[in-house]
C-alpha cells in the first residue's frame, strides 16, 4: 500500500470501523464508547479530504498479522483465505460478537452454524458481500476426538455460499456421533480458520428466541401456557410468582450481564399495564427456584412484556406442584 510522509488524524468507531472525521491536524481523542484516533499516512486520506472518494467508502480495520489499525477502501468481494497453516479448534464459549458460532443441541444430535454478517462485513473490510472467492472447501467442520486433531472422526461440507445467502443452516451429525457411541464429551470441531472469532455451545434442548431466528423486534412477548421449551417459567398462583429458571453460568450472556431483568404486566393490550415486577440476574443463575409477592393481581389475559430478544419466556397459571428446595 502505498504511504506517503505527511499525516492525518482519523476519528473512527473502533466497533463498525465507521469513520467520523479525518483531518490534517491533531484531533483530540474525547471520553467516548468505543471511538478512537489513529494518526495514517495513507494517501486515501488525501482523496477523502479532496472529495474524490466518500468517507463511507472507507473504514478502519485491525489487521491481526501487524497489531495495529488500519485505513483502508471497503470491497464486496469475501476471500476465503486462511490465517494460519494448521486447523483450528472452534472454543467453547458466547456467541456474542463471533464472526461464525455453532449451537449444538445434544438431545437432537443437530449442529446449526451460523453467521454475523455485520461482524464480517466490517472484520473483511467490506461494504456489503456480492461475491465469495477461493477455496469452495475452507469453511467446512473436521469432527475429532476430544482435543485431538489428529483423531479424526468426520468431516462435514459446508457450501459458504449457502451460508452466507441463509445466515444460518442445520447439519444432522447423527452418523458421526455414532462413531463416539454419541458421547458429545468426546467430540471437539476444528475447521480453517477464515474470520477473526468462532464459538459454539452445547444446548441441551432447542430454544426459539427472536436472536436465534435473526429477528429485529426489540419488545418481546412472553408465551402464555406453551409448552415450548423456554429460559425461564413464570408461574403466578394468586399474587404469588415462582420463577424456573434453566440459565447458568455457561447461558448467563443471555441476560446481557445486565443486574435486573424487568417485566411489565398488560391486560390484553400492551398499552394497558397493570403493574411490574423485576428479579436480579444472579438470583436467576441459582439452582433454586425464585418466589416473589407482586403487589398487583394479575390479569385473566395477560401480556407480559420485557426487552431481550435472546429470552425466552413461558406464562402458566396455578398451583406449582412441584416441591421447591431453599438453600
Amino acid at each position: 500500500m502505498l504511504t506517503t510522509n505527511r499525516k492525518w488524524w482519523i476519528r473512527f468507531n473502533e466497533k463498525t470501523g465507521r469513520i467520523y472525521q479525518v483531518s490534517p491536524k491533531e484531533i483530540i481523542l474525547q471520553p467516548d464508547l468505543h471511538i478512537n484516533i489513529i494518526i495514517s499516512n495513507n494517501p486515501l486520506c488525501v482523496e477523502i479530504l479532496t472529495g474524490k472518494i466518500s468517507i463511507k467508502e472507507c473504514t478502519v480495520i485491525w489487521d491481526f498479522i501487524e497489531n495495529l489499525w488500519k485505513l483502508d477502501k471497503k470491497g464486496t468481494t469475501l476471500v476465503l483465505d486462511s490465517l494460519g497453516n494448521e486447523i483450528y479448534q472452534i472454543p467453547e464459549g458466547e456467541h456474542t460478537n463471533s464472526d461464525v458460532f455453532l449451537r449444538c443441541y445434544t438431545n437432537e444430535n443437530v449442529i446449526t452454524i451460523s453467521i454475523h454478517y455485520e461482524n464480517i462485513k466490517h472484520s473483511m473490510n467490506l461494504s456489503d458481500i456480492t461475491k465469495i472467492a477461493r477455496d469452495s472447501k475452507s469453511l467446512n467442520l473436521y469432527f475429532c476426538k476430544h482435543n485431538d486433531p489428529d483423531s479424526l472422526i468426520a468431516s462435514i461440507d459446508i457450501d459458504p455460499h449457502m451460508l452466507f445467502k441463509q445466515k444460518t443452516i442445520e447439519i444432522d451429525v447423527s452418523s458421526v456421533l455414532k462413531n463416539i457411541d454419541y458421547d458429545w464429551e468426546n467430540l471437539s470441531i476444528f475447521t480453517r480458520q477464515i474470520f477473526n472469532k468462532y464459538s459454539m455451545e452445547f444446548l441441551d434442548e432447542r430454544i426459539k428466541t427472536d436472536a436465534v431466528e435473526d429477528k429485529a423486534n426489540i419488545l418481546q412477548i412472553a408465551m402464555i401456557g406453551d409448552n415450548a421449551p423456554a429460559h425461564l417459567t413464570l408461574n403466578v398462583d394468586g399474587r404469588k410468582l415462582t420463577v424456573l429458571s434453566k440459565l447458568n453460568t455457561k447461558t448467563q450472556y443471555i441476560l446481557k450481564r445486565r443486574k435486573i431483568l424487568q417485566f411489565f404486566v398488560c391486560d390484553t393490550e400492551i398499552d394497558n399495564m397493570v403493574g411490574s415486577f423485576h428479579v436480579r440476574q444472579i438470583d436467576l443463575l441459582s439452582e433454586d427456584n425464585l418466589t416473589l409477592m407482586l403487589d398487583f393481581d394479575f390479569p385473566k389475559n395477560p401480556k407480559i412484556i420485557y426487552k431481550n430478544k435472546e429470552l425466552a419466556v413461558n406464562y402458566t397459571e396455578g398451583v406449582y406442584e412441584k416441591e421447591v428446595e431453599y438453600g
